[in-house]
């Protein structure tokens, strides 16, 4: 089925969990997202989510992530797993480009798998772009923080945990 991620095409609470990896960077208006995904879930419902974000935008995110109305269950950096990934794939991916991208399209093409060496993968091997992989879970209230520093950045570009109430 094709839609709208912020107009999904679903009735309320239709759905036990909601997956979305690596497309939320892209959506013009998160905090509606994020709105929809609530609505679709059940109560007690999970949505796992993973995605690239800047350094840049990160506290619009934590802010939207902060507002949604829906409970964290956990969140944290995978930048060294996503690493791991590329470095794992970068053969094939590296293979696929050279036979399938016309020349001029290449240096875009090792640009956009996070080749070994590209600005993508250098932004995360310096914490200037990363993944957050977070898990909600459709509750009634919003996220109640216990006290804990937020995942924000620090004076050295790591990311902190954070913890919230269930």
């Amino acid at each position: 089925m094709q839609g709208d991620a912020e107009s999904l095409p679903f009735a309320d609470e239709s759905f036990d969990a909601v997956i979305n990896v690596e497309a939320a960077h892209g959506y013009p208006n998160f905090p509606r997202f994020l709105a929809e995904v609530a609505r679709v879930l059940r109560p007690g419902g999970r949505f796992l989510y993973a995605d690239f974000r800047s350094y840049l935008d990160f506290s619009q995110w934590e802010a939207a992530m902060a507002d949604a109305p829906m409970r964290l269950l956990s969140e944290r950096v995978i930048n060294a797993e996503v690493l791991r990934g590329l470095d794992n794939l970068a053969p094939r991916y590296l293979d696929l480009v050279g036979h399938h991208l016309p020349a001029c399209l290449r240096p875009f093409g090792r640009l956009f798998v996070g080749a070994p060496g590209s600005l993508m993968y250098r932004e995360l091997q310096r914490g200037r772009l990363f993944v957050p992989d977070v898990l909600l879970r459709q509750g009634l209230s919003r996220l109640s923080r216990t006290g804990a520093p937020a995942l924000g950045g620090s004076r050295d570009g790591r990311r902190r945990g954070a913890l919230f109430e269930l």
